[in-house]
């Protein structure tokens, strides 16, 4: 498992405002244990890194760093997510798939553009 394991795991609970205590009660472990994974001083068993990555709704292959970016759906639920704890969404607002997709597109298309303008 690649040394950025804890760091992605704990980026991704951020991102989706999950508590550590609420993850690891849905893991059934300790948070003595999620720390421990977190801080990369132990591995976890496949089988927990697997209900993790379920959990998160990423893959395993992203979890654990073998893959260097997220799905398409991973990213529009982060940018759902940031849009709406900065308060440019209201938490039961909803935007359909596609229109986070062609917001996404202009980000990314608006890069430089945004880089630039400081």
């Amino acid at each position: 498992m690649r040394k950025d394991f804890g760091a992605r795991l704990k980026s991704l609970l951020e991102n989706k405002n999950i508590s550590q205590k609420e993850f690891a009660d849905k893991l059934e472990i300790t948070e003595a244990t999620l720390s421990r994974y977190i801080n990369n001083l132990i591995v976890p068993k496949i089988e927990v890194v697997y209900e993790m990555a379920k959990l998160l709704d990423v893959s395993v292959d992203f979890l654990i760093g073998n893959e260097r970016t997220m799905s398409e759906t991973e990213e529009l639920a982060i940018l759902r997510k940031i849009l709406q704890k900065s308060g440019f969404m209201e938490n039961d607002e909803d935007l359909t798939d596609e229109e986070l997709d062609r917001l996404m597109k202009f980000v990314n298309a608006n890069k430089e553009f945004l880089k630039n303008d400081k």
